[in-house]
């Protein structure tokens, strides 16, 4: 026992020589020791405590710190190691992973892990984000993730992209839909709200307010269809009819489809079974206007929709035809 000081070391030092030395004005303790341990009489470390660690103001490390149990500091931290915390760790100031500068409660540079508690016993790798408490007004409660790009000018950041889940309601009718904000490239606007879910399951496209019909182009980008006459310029006759329907030719066929090692099966994203349809690369050699292409710009698909107004100009261009026999007959 060092008299003043409080050091109490419960066991007999055996062969270890511990040395110790107090500063009576820097309140300093120095101890030269192969280990030091804490209700651990083999201790691996030269600090290694077998129970809770508190620390009521910073804690530093030039290298990794173990802690078997929980772990509590109120001041700041800093470690050039690994922190390894078996119980429970509470942190009062701000923690920074990979910055000694962190900005939020939280500050990662870097790739975050997050793992589940178990190999074999099925549990999910799960992060909660939960509001303490609900608005009993009726008003929102906002939960968001928020991805930021630099500016252009050093250390500046704006929103560029957001997932946001907002709750509504409150008590047993507390509510919740989830809304994903983008950025337009070039505007100097924050992120905005280009779709959501609400709490029935509904899905909404702010990008097609008026749209009543979704579909999608060959590079799998959604496309709202609208006959009205508000959203349309350039108009003018289509006169493809006869001609186009003439030069089609139409196939039946089996989707390829691959092996697939890992299920031990053949496996296609296209249905099963013989299909009839059209070829796109012969489609777009007799009406491309009626044709797709993918990201690459490959021709990928054939607009059976479209195709109803080539079969529609079609009948009229041959209804004109059977008119014009009848009235050649009649004579």
């Amino acid at each position: 026992m060092m008299e003043g000081r409080g050091l109490v070391l419960g066991a007999a030092l055996m062969a270890v020589t511990l040395v110790v030395r107090c500063y009576a004005h820097a309140d300093t303790l120095y101890v030269e020791s192969t280990g030091i341990g804490i209700n651990d009489p083999s201790p691996s470390f030269d600090l290694d405590v077998t129970g809770s660690f508190r620390v009521t103001a910073g804690l530093f490390a030039d290298s990794s710190v173990t802690v078997g149990d929980d772990l509590e500091v109120s001041d700041q931290t800093e470690l050039s190691g690994t922190l390894d915390v078996t119980g429970e760790a509470t942190f009062d100031d701000v923690v920074g992973v990979g910055t000694s500068a962190p900005e939020e409660k939280l500050h990662v540079v870097g790739v975050t892990l997050v793992d589940s508690r178990s190999v074999t016993g099925g549990e999910r790798a799960t992060q909660i984000m939960r509001h303490n408490g609900y608005d009993a007004s009726g008003g929102y409660l906002e939960s968001e993730i928020v991805f930021q790009g630099e500016t252009g000018t050093a250390n500046e950041f704006r929103e560029v992209a957001a997932i946001r889940e907002v709750q509504y309601g409150g008590g047993s009718t507390h509510g919740g839909q989830i809304e994903f904000h983008t950025r337009d490239n070039g505007t100097g606007k924050d992120s905005e709200r280009r779709m959501f879910i609400d709490g029935d399951g509904e899905v909404y496209f702010e990008t097609y307010p008026s749209c009543t019909t979704l579909g999608t182009n060959g590079s799998g980008k959604l496309t709202c269809t609208t006959s009205s006459v508000r959203f349309k310029e350039n108009i003018s006759d289509y006169d493809g009819g006869l001609d186009v329907v003439m030069g089609l030719n139409a196939v039946s066929y089996d989707f390829i489809r691959e092996w697939d090692s890992e299920m031990s099966k053949w496996q296609s994203p296209y249905p099963e079974g013989r299909q009839i349809g059209f070829l796109a690369e012969e489609v777009e050699q007799v009406e491309p206007l009626v044709t797709g292409r993918n990201r690459d710009g490959l021709v990928n698909n054939v607009n059976y929709q479209l195709l109803t107004v080539v079969l529609v100009n079609a009948i009229q261009q041959q209804q004109a035809q059977i008119e014009e026999l009848q009235q050649l007959l009649g004579q």
